[in-house]
């Protein structure tokens, strides 16, 4: 469940939103039954995590979705800062 910042020994920012990464992987798994980036091989794993795009089935709950989406942005930037602001969504889906 590496993050695209683990590939990239130059520019590669490992921080707090590199683990929110990771849980947007569990998630994805949780809701679709499958792995993210589940293709076999190291190299083609590492290629589909820095470009695959993700899309998840029209049956999993919107909102989840796009928790887990924002979890699972390429850009650092675009993901969530913190586990804090991660939960804050959460809880809109089951209050």
């Amino acid at each position: 469940y590496l993050s695209p910042e683990h590939f990239d020994a130059v520019f590669g920012n490992v921080d707090q939103r590199s683990d929110l990464f990771a849980v947007g992987s569990i998630l994805y798994e949780l809701m679709t039954g499958t792995i993210a980036f589940g293709e076999l091989g190291v190299s083609n794993v590492m290629f589909s995590i820095i470009s695959k795009d993700i899309v998840l089935p029209d049956s999993c709950h919107p909102l989840l979705a796009q928790i887990c989406l924002k979890a699972l942005e390429k850009e650092q930037s675009d993901r969530y800062r913190s586990a804090q602001e991660m939960l804050e969504d959460l809880d809109q889906v089951a209050p």
